[in-house]
């Protein structure tokens, strides 16, 4: 503010030197290019990513026009074809828990990977988002403004049950999407972001963020991560709150505004951005 007044100083401009050298320390910001972690069309020619998600340490990854899926170690960057068009052609979202991979079809949900095998018959009317979490499987029916679960029992699943409770009432209208890690965050345009536990509403709100975020693109949450990301694409940005939506850190770099979707891994300190056919990493510095 004193520099937008003109003010002409010796002592103004060291401090805000002084602050420029501890961007990190004083607010929080790091400045920092993304480098490559890996180029997907070394996997398969033509790969596009759609869906990312993360889980056991793998990142996955889905091409939805190519009907692929690949999966990327975090610490080791080992990479395969998890699955092809003769197992996921016209898959519409994906889901991951470990070691196995879930794609959402048509008619139902699949496992895939050596082979397909539906685990999951479909019920919902409409659109709808899957997740994978703690062994179930949650599906958000967009058409319904309900979340079911399937209870994981070994290698199959349990019949269908109504996560929500009965006297939560959602919208899912305009959902954007949504992540899991015990409890679920839906989001919507202009960065708006409910969360719910337990099947019930919870308090959050995004707080003390810098400039403020006029639309979140992307969110992520895991139950292995202490915080939540945000994809700010407009601000060349990714924002780290904790689960209450109050601002930690941020990372800024124009290449941040090419991204469409990120994961990230605390225990192996990067955030993987998805870019075209690349994915580009930061280092985790906040938690240091």
């Amino acid at each position: 503010s004193i520099k937008s007044l003109g003010v002409k100083d010796p002592k103004i401009d060291a401090l805000a030197q002084k602050i420029d050298d501890s961007r990190a320390a004083v607010l929080g910001e790091y400045l920092e290019s993304p480098s490559l972690f890996l180029d997907l069309s070394l996997l398969s020619s033509g790969f596009r990513g759609d869906v990312v998600t993360a889980s056991g340490g793998q990142i996955y990854i889905l091409d939805k026009t190519g009907s692929r899926l690949v999966s990327i170690a975090f610490d080791t960057k080992k990479s395969q074809v998890v699955a092809g068009p003769s197992q996921i052609n016209n898959a519409a979202d994906l889901a991951a828990y470990e070691k196995q991979a879930y794609v959402l079809m048509p008619d139902g949900i699949y496992e895939v990977g050596l082979s397909s095998q539906k685990i999951i018959d479909k019920t919902w009317s409409g659109n709808a988002f899957i997740k994978a979490f703690a062994g179930n499987i949650y599906v958000a029916d967009l058409s319904a403004n309900t979340i079911y679960r399937y209870q994981g029992q070994n290698s199959t699943f349990g019949p269908q049950t109504t996560w929500l409770s009965k006297a939560t009432k959602v919208d899912f209208s305009g959902a954007i999407n949504w992540v899991i890690d015990g409890s679920v965050y839906v989001l919507y345009p202009k960065s708006r972001i409910l969360k719910y536990s337990q099947g019930s509403p919870q308090t959050f709100s995004l707080s003390s963020v810098t400039p403020q975020i006029g639309n979140v693109n992307a969110i992520y949450a895991d139950a292995d991560n202490a915080d939540l990301y945000l994809l700010d694409r407009a601000g060349s940005r990714v924002v780290v709150t904790d689960k209450k939506g109050k601002y930690i850190a941020q990372y800024i770099d124009p290449m941040i505004g090419n991204a469409t979707n990120l994961v990230v891994s605390e225990a192996n300190k990067k955030i993987i951005l998805l870019i075209g056919d690349k994915l580009y990493s930061l280092d985790i510095k906040n938690s240091q």
